[in-house]
């Protein structure tokens, strides 16, 4: 008896470490497609303000204008997309 509640104890723990290994992977995907999502935004709307400063427009930035008018380095999370398919492959997704 006490066997067969060890295997279904042991069997549950596996299921959970699974699940918690694949919610970590989707999670952290959907962290760096956002922050892609952002970055972009913000660089646009910086090139908006440095396009628009350059016309003749007040000065939004004061000496910090160049600053902001560079492109930010940009961090990709790509190599995540293959771990999360293969996630949602083995949970039958």
């Amino acid at each position: 008896s006490d066997k067969l509640d060890l295997e279904k104890i042991r069997s549950e723990y596996e299921k959970l470490e699974n699940t918690y290994e694949e919610s970590k992977l989707i999670l952290n995907q959907l962290y760096w497609e956002r922050k892609k999502q952002l970055r972009s935004l913000i660089r646009e709307l910086e090139g908006n303000i440095c396009s628009s400063s350059s016309k003749g427009l007040p000065d939004l930035e004061g000496p910090n204008k160049s600053a902001s008018c560079q492109e930010p380095p940009s961090d990709t999370g790509s190599f995540l997309g293959s771990s999360v398919s293969a996630a949602k492959r083995r949970s039958g997704e």
